[in-house]
């Protein structure tokens, strides 16, 4: 799978601004990403640019997998781009407020030592449609919660609650590996 995103009219960066910015996400992350501005169009691109639909002048910056090491990568990526872009002069907003309504987060995310942590909180439910992996593979637990972003900064969010105990207390004891002296049932 391929991720991705694009800024109009981002023809003014350099070369070695780009060299610089897919470094800079290698050095923070790990992970390789690819820039390119549209321009001289290869044909080793075509399908991507039919896809996303750039015109002439457009920088695309995509990525190759779809797990949160290649999200986080390319969020950083998108974050760096726009203080390249504001940092020549050039406005990467429309004037006004847009919003955006975020609901798809996975419930849990494994920390730095392994170990599976709620996204949200833990006592944030799981959809429907996922919440049979919480028995088998939390990695695909959607959660129940929610953010509204206007012009990209969070601005509310919130989230439907577990309401069955014996699910919290799974959530808790098996998911989390939380230890309790004892659990009210």
């Amino acid at each position: 799978m391929i991720l991705s995103f694009f800024f109009f009219q981002s023809s003014n960066l350099s070369a070695e601004d780009l060299d610089s910015l897919e470094d800079l996400v290698f050095r923070l992350t790990g992970q390789r990403i690819s820039i390119f501005t549209v321009q001289n169009i290869k044909s080793n691109q075509l399908d991507l640019l039919n896809l996303l639909k750039p015109e002439c002048g457009d920088l695309v910056v995509f990525i190759k997998g779809n797990t949160e090491i290649e999200l986080k990568a390319l969020g950083m990526a998108r974050v760096e781009v726009a203080k390249l872009i504001d940092s020549k002069g050039l406005s990467i907003y429309e004037p006004g407020f847009h919003f955006l309504w975020i609901n798809q987060f996975p419930l849990f995310e494994k920390n730095n030592l392994g170990k599976w942590k709620s996204v949200h909180h833990p006592f944030t439910a799981a959809s429907p449609e996922t919440a049979h992996f919480l028995y088998t593979d939390p990695s695909k637990v959607i959660g129940l919660h929610y953010d509204l972003v206007c012009n990209g900064q969070e601005v509310g969010g919130g989230s439907i609650r577990i309401h069955n105990p014996e699910v919290q207390k799974y959530v808790f004891t098996e998911i989390l590996k939380v230890e309790f002296l004892y659990i009210w049932v």
